[in-house]
């Protein structure tokens, strides 16, 4: 599913939590299929 996230500052916001999602799993916190759920 693809989400339209607005403006392009949002884009930094969604950079800063997929880059999270890959420090986890390199660290093995998390699978590298894990990920966040973002929810209105």
């Amino acid at each position: 599913m693809t989400i339209d996230a607005g403006p392009l500052e949002n884009a930094r916001e969604l950079e800063a939590i997929g880059f999270l999602q890959i420090q986890l799993a390199v660290s093995q916190k998390i699978g590298f299929t894990g990920g966040f759920s973002l929810t209105k």
